[in-house]
């Protein structure tokens, strides 16, 4: 009986540890820096357009223009707003989203044109996904 107790407390700790293992890393964990304030104006030196996806499910389109303004779709209609990149992050404020409060994401290049999305204290957010320049 004891063997059997034994057993299912380490397929229990195997999957629980494995679990664990899955999860998003904090930016401070990852082996990438942050895109910097120079790199970031480099990425939004052209209207762009990008795919995110949240943690929490939701996704949606953002059309970032090169004055600041741009429109988020998520599904609940269009939400105009305002971005702009500040210390190695680009914050944004949509209308009708979040209350209108701002927002500020870094992000780290997994792949050319894909990248993770941080919030402020490194919680990983989503991803977004470039797909027009």
């Amino acid at each position: 009986m004891k063997k059997i107790g034994m057993a299912v407390l380490m397929i229990t700790t195997f999957f629980v540890v494995s679990g664990c293992q899955t999860q998003p890393k904090k930016q401070s964990e990852m082996a990438q820096p942050a895109l910097t304030n120079q790199q970031l104006m480099a990425l939004h030196s052209e209207k762009r357009k990008v795919r995110w996806d949240t943690v929490r499910g939701s996704s949606g389109t953002i059309i970032y223009n090169l004055d600041g303004t741009g429109v988020i779709e998520w599904g609940k209609g269009d939400h105009k707003g305002q971005w702009r990149i500040v210390e190695n992050a680009v914050c944004s404020r949509w209308d009708g989203v979040r209350e209108g409060a701002e927002k500020c994401f870094s992000y780290i290049e997994t792949a050319p044109g894909k990248y993770n999305i941080y919030n402020k204290d490194g919680g990983y957010e989503g991803s977004n996904t470039v797909i027009s320049q």
